[in-house]
């Protein structure tokens, strides 16, 4: 084998590894997952009546959570990516980290802070939309 089919070769091992790390969503994914988010930051800001109250909100957005994450999950596996591979894996170990470092502060809430929560629920689900936006590909 000479060092033209070589690199060739090589070149085509490492695009079969990026394409199987980073995959491709409808375009009805970033809105979704955008809208999770949000609302999951939404209710943790709705509800600060009492701990209770505090305790199923958080509860709830961790759930709308979930679910943006486990539709990006079968979305890879309906296009043949089983688990979470590096980018996307670390990815999801900082959106995890992110949403754990929420409920401290949302268990504390008080009503004072609805207008916090609002604009932070605006910011992370465009953030959430831009971020799964970029991988979209229109065929």
């Amino acid at each position: 084998m000479d060092s033209k089919t070589a690199r060739h070769q090589l070149e085509q091992a490492e695009r079969a590894r990026n394409a199987a790390q980073a995959f491709e969503i409808p375009s009805w994914g970033p809105a979704f997952a955008g809208a999770c988010v949000a609302a999951g930051l939404l209710v943790m800001g709705l509800f600060p009546y009492s701990a209770g109250w505090r305790v199923a909100a958080v509860v709830v957005a961790l759930l709308l959570w979930g679910a943006a994450g486990w539709c990006l999950v079968e979305i890879r596996a309906r296009k043949g990516v089983r688990g979470l591979r590096g980018p996307a894996r670390s990815s999801a170990i900082t959106l995890a980290v992110c949403a754990l470092a929420l409920v401290p502060g949302a268990l504390s809430a008080s009503s004072a802070m609805r207008l916090s929560y609002v604009i932070l629920a605006a910011a992370g689900g465009l953030a959430m939309w831009w971020v799964a936006r970029r991988q979209v590909r229109h065929a």
